[in-house]
């Protein structure tokens, strides 16, 4: 659960500011920084990345969820009646 909150957070940053994430990775890879160009695709390609871990840490959390209600219900042996 712990590293789907952490996708969530990481993909929003990454979504919010795709340039400064990049270029702070880049900046920790690349020895000279300031002689490396990005291509633009690159943020693009960050922001996709970013929407795509949001939208897996909030399915897995939500999910969770789910399964923490449902075991919840069944040791308590609650049953729910949907009309």
């Amino acid at each position: 659960m712990l590293s789907r909150l952490l996708a969530v957070v990481f993909g929003a940053v990454e979504f919010a500011r795709p340039g400064s994430f990049v270029d702070y990775w880049m900046d920790l890879a690349v020895e000279d920084f300031g002689s490396v160009e990005v291509r633009p695709w690159v943020y693009t390609a960050a922001r996709l990345e970013g929407a795509l871990l949001v939208l897996w840490g909030l399915v897995g959390l939500a999910r969770g969820r789910r399964r923490e209600r449902t075991a919840r219900i069944e040791r308590e042996g609650t049953t729910v009646e949907i009309e």
